[in-house]
């Protein structure tokens, strides 16, 4: 028997789950769930706009107002680098959410 299929055995495997295993309430209440994406909807939004401020911030120091710890240092590349990432993400989860709302 080869090290993979003696490994194999070992390993669970998943098994199906039913309906009352994941805790499924009996009565879905479409409402409550409309205005809880609705509210995580303009959370998200609210975030990408901060995350923009902030570049708009970073920007300024790095440019006109000159902040040398943040001008042309390792550190202010990481900071705008993370900056943009949270945007493009904000951004990606908001387009998902939406994606399956209005689907």
């Amino acid at each position: 028997m080869t090290a993979a299929a003696e490994h194999s055995d070992t390993i669970p495997h998943a098994a199906a789950v039913s309906a009352d295993e994941l805790d499924v309430p009996d009565v879905i209440d479409d409402a409550h769930i409309s205005r809880t994406r609705t509210s995580m909807m303009a959370a998200l939004a609210d975030a990408v706009t901060a995350h923009e401020l902030a570049a708009d911030h970073l920007g300024s120091l790095r440019g006109p107002l000159c902040d040398l710890d943040l001008s042309d240092s390792r550190d202010g590349h990481d900071l705008a680098a993370h900056i943009d990432t949270a945007i493009r993400c904000g951004r990606a989860a908001y387009a998902v959410l939406h994606a399956i709302t209005t689907a």
